[in-house]
């Protein structure tokens, strides 16, 4: 995201945004895809964002080859108080769903 707002002035959050706006999508959608790096920051929270939220650490924490190396990432306590989620849970949840991606893997590798 720092790459993006140096070449591009904005980072793709706010740019999904606005073409989210453009296609006049609901409110709550283009408020989850705004915020989904940034939870805490919003005055009108939703169930939603915080789903987008969730979804994009999933993601996060099972590749290696982004800036958390396949690590565990901080949760917001926002969040974690929105929805009740403990680290624990996230983190249980985050292997099973990195043992899933390996086996759908090997299930559509042509070798």
């Amino acid at each position: 995201m720092v790459a993006e707002n140096m070449i591009l002035g904005t980072d793709h959050a706010e740019i999904g945004a606005q073409i989210l706006t453009h296609w006049n999508f609901p409110k709550d959608i283009v408020h989850a895809v705004r915020w989904h790096h940034d939870p805490d920051s919003p005055k009108a929270v939703t169930l939603q964002m915080d789903i987008v939220y969730l979804a994009n650490l999933l993601c996060q924490t099972g590749d290696t080859s982004d800036e958390t190396g396949g690590q565990s990432v901080e949760l917001s306590p926002a969040v974690i108080e929105r929805l009740g989620v403990q680290l624990d849970q996230f983190e249980e949840i985050s292997v099973k769903i990195a043992q899933w991606v390996d086996d759908l893997s090997d299930a559509l590798a042509f070798n």
